[in-house]
C-alpha cells in the first residue's frame, strides 16, 4: 500500500492498474486501494460544496471556471452554482477532521542518545484511525533563531503519540510541530514548539578527506605555484570556521644536518582548496592540513592529514625542447614601408638577445614553444627601440646617425601644434590622453608617422634633456595617429610629452609640454567609493616647462 507514495507527484497521469499490476502481479488490491485513495485525495480537497443556490457573487456566474479542486485556490473547491462550476468556499471544511494536538511537545534526552517526542491528543471526533505527521527545522549556534532556521522537514509519520529520533545533533536548536491526519483531511500542525538543545558536546570537526594535488604550475622565475583541494564534511555538528595549512621542506646547508623550514596559512570554511606559490622547485614538500572550528570560546580542531609530493622542475619538462624566436620591424621612422626580411633565431633557454636592431622602429617578436608531439601556439609582444639621437645625447663619443652622413637631406620643419592633455582617474588607475593637431604648411616631406616621448619631471630630468631622463618611454605612431593613450600614470606627477614629426629625411622639432596628472583620494574608502561611480574626467592647464 505505500508503493504509490513514493510515486504520488505522477498519479494523475497513469491509470492505477497499470501502476500497480507489473510491480505486485500475483497481489495487487492492496496497491490498487491506496493508488485510488491517493489520486482522488489530489484532486477532491476536503469538505463539502455547499448547495448551488447558495452562491453569490462570481462564485454565482454561468462560467466553466473550473473542472476540479485543485484547480482553486487554498481550500476553495470546485463546485457547481446550477449553471455552471466555480471556486467555492466550502461548508462543513472539517467535518469528521480530527481536532489538532494539544501544544506543548515534552522532551527527553535519552542514555542512548535518542531524542524522545511527546504529545497529547484531544478528543476524537471520528472513528478512522489517526496519522500523527511530525516536521522539524532547526539552526546553528549559541542561540536560538526562527530567522535563521532550515525550512521544515518531515521526520516521522506515526499512529503513537510520540516518536524516537536518532539522529539528534548537539549545538543545533530544534523545534517541532504535529499535525494530526485521517482519512477526511487535517486541521493543519500545532505552533512551533520551544527550542531543544541536546546537552552534550559538539565534536571535533572530523579530518579533511582526499586531500590532493590539483594543479602545479612553474613559474618564469623558476618558482613553483601549487593548488592543493579536499573534499568538504558532508554535515558536521558545528560547520568548520576555518582551516590552517602547514607545509614543509628540508634545504641543504654547510652544516651536516639539514634543515627543515615550515610555513603555514589559512583559508576559509567555506573553501576546499588553497594555493601555495614561491615554492623551490625539484623539493620535497609534506602539506599538512587541519580544520578548525568555535563553539563559544572553545577551539576544536580536528586531526592532521597529510600530502607528500615533489615540486616540478622548471628545466625538466619532457614536454618542451627548445623556443623558435622570431622578429621584424613592422613600421621604423625613417621608412615609409619598411620592407625589411624577418629574422628568426633558435634557443633552449627562456630569453635571447637581440642583436643589430634599427632605431625609432617598432619590432615584433614571437616566441614558439617546439614540442615532440608538434609545435604549439605562439605568443607575440611588441617593443619600439630608441631614436639615435637618444644614444648621441648619451655619449661622448660622436655617434654617426642615419641621415647624417652621404647626401644631405632637406631639413624637416614640419611641427605639431595644440599639444593637451586630459587624464580619467577610474579607480585607482589614471589614464592620460594626449592630442595634437598638425598645420601642414611647413610640411615639405610626406610623414611616416610621429614619435612620442613622454617622461615623468624628476629633480634630476629637470636640468638634462629628455632622453637622458632613466624613467622615459617612447612610443612610434603611424601618421594618421593624432592621439596617444598612455594608462597607469602615477598621481599628482609632472609629465614632460615630446611629439616629433617623422619623415624619410629625418625627425622633425619636438613640441614639448608638461602636465600634472590629477590626485587619487586620500582615503581607501574613497578610493572604494570611486569605483560605484563614473571615472572621473580632468582637462587640467597644460603647464609650461
Amino acid at each position: 500500500c505505500l508503493e504509490p507514495c513514493k510515486e504520488s507527484g505522477d498519479l494523475r497521469k497513469h491509470q492505477c492498474q497499470s501502476f500497480c499490476e507489473p510491480l505486485f502481479p500475483k497481489k495487487s488490491y492492496e496497491c490498487l486501494t491506496s493508488c485510488e485513495f491517493l489520486k482522488y485525495i489530489l484532486l477532491v480537497k476536503q469538505g463539502d460544496c455547499p448547495a448551488p443556490e447558495k452562491a453569490s457573487g462570481f462564485a454565482a456566474a454561468c462560467v466553466e471556471s473550473c473542472e476540479v479542486d485543485n484547480e482553486c485556490s487554498g481550500v476553495k473547491k470546485c463546485c457547481s452554482n446550477g449553471c455552471g462550476h466555480t471556486c467555492q468556499v466550502p461548508k462543513t471544511l472539517y467535518k469528521g477532521v480530527p481536532l489538532k494536538p494539544r501544544k506543548e511537545l515534552r522532551f527527553t534526552e535519552l542514555q542512548s542518545g535518542q531524542l524522545e517526542v511527546k504529545w497529547s491528543s484531544k478528543f476524537n471526533i471520528s472513528i478512522e484511525p489517526v496519522i500523527y505527521v511530525v516536521q522539524r527545522r532547526w539552526n546553528y549556534g549559541i542561540h536560538p533563531s526562527e530567522d535563521d532556521a532550515t525550512h521544515w522537514q518531515t521526520v516521522a509519520q506515526t499512529t503513537d503519540e510520540r516518536v524516537q529520533l536518532t539522529d539528534i545533533r548537539p549545538s543545533r536548536w530544534y523545534q517541532f510541530r504535529v499535525a494530526a491526519v485521517n482519512v477526511h483531511g487535517t486541521r493543519g500542525f500545532t505552533a512551533p514548539s520551544k527550542h531543544f538543545r541536546s546537552s552534550k558536546d559538539p565534536s571535533a570537526p572530523p579530518a579533511p578527506a582526499n586531500l590532493r594535488l590539483a594543479n602545479s604550475t612553474v613559474n618564469s622565475d623558476g618558482s613553483v605555484t601549487i593548488t592543493i583541494v579536499w573534499d568538504l564534511p558532508e554535515e558536521p555538528d558545528i560547520p568548520v570556521h576555518h582551516y590552517k595549512v602547514f607545509w614543509s621542506w628540508t634545504v641543504s646547508s654547510k652544516s651536516l644536518v639539514p634543515t627543515k623550514k615550515k610555513r603555514r596559512k589559512t583559508t576559509d570554511g567555506f573553501q576546499n582548496s588553497v594555493t601555495l606559490e614561491k615554492l623551490q622547485p625539484d623539493c620535497d614538500y609534506v602539506v599538512e592540513l587541519q580544520a578548525i572550528t568555535y563553539w563559544g570560546q572553545t577551539r576544536l580542531k580536528s586531526a592532521k592529514v597529510s600530502l607528500h609530493f615533489t615540486s616540478t622542475h622548471a628545466t625538466n619538462n619532457p614536454t618542451v625542447n627548445r623556443y623558435h624566436v622570431r622578429w621584424f620591424p613592422e613600421v621604423c621612422a625613417h621608412n615609409r614601408t619598411t620592407g625589411s626580411e624577418a629574422s628568426s633565431g633558435m634557443t633552449h633557454e627562456n630569453y635571447i638577445i637581440l642583436q643589430d636592431l634599427s632605431f625609432s622602429c617598432k619590432y615584433k617578436v614571437t616566441v614558439q614553444a617546439i614540442r615532440p608531439k608538434g609545435h604549439s601556439k605562439a605568443e607575440a609582444i611588441f617593443f619600439t627601440t630608441p631614436p639615435c639621437s637618444a644614444l648621441k645625447g648619451k655619449s661622448h663619443k660622436p655617434v654617426g646617425c642615419p641621415g647624417e652622413a652621404g647626401h644631405v637631406l632637406s631639413k624637416v620643419l614640419a611641427k605639431p601644434e595644440n599639444l593637451s592633455a586630459s587624464f580619467i582617474v577610474q579607480d585607482v588607475n589614471i589614464t592620460g590622453h594626449f592630442s595634437w593637431k598638425m598645420a601642414k604648411a611647413n610640411l615639405y616631406q610626406p610623414m611616416t608617422g610621429f614619435q612620442v616621448t613622454w617622461a615623468e619631471v624628476t629633480t634630476e630630468s629637470r636640468q638634462n634633456s629628455l632622453p637622458n631622463s632613466i624613467i622615459s618611454q617612447s612610443q612610434i605612431l603611424p601618421s594618421d595617429h593624432y592621439v596617444l593613450t598612455v594608462p597607469n600614470l602615477r598621481p599628482s606627477t609632472l609629465y614632460r610629452l615630446e611629439v616629433q614629426v617623422l619623415t624619410p629625411g629625418g625627425e622633425g622639432p619636438a613640441t614639448i609640454k608638461t602636465f600634472r596628472t590629477p590626485e587619487l583620494p586620500p582615503s581607501s574608502a574613497h578610493r572604494s567609493h570611486l569605483k560605484h561611480r563614473h571615472p572621473h574626467h580632468y582637462k587640467p592647464s597644460p603647464e609650461r616647462y
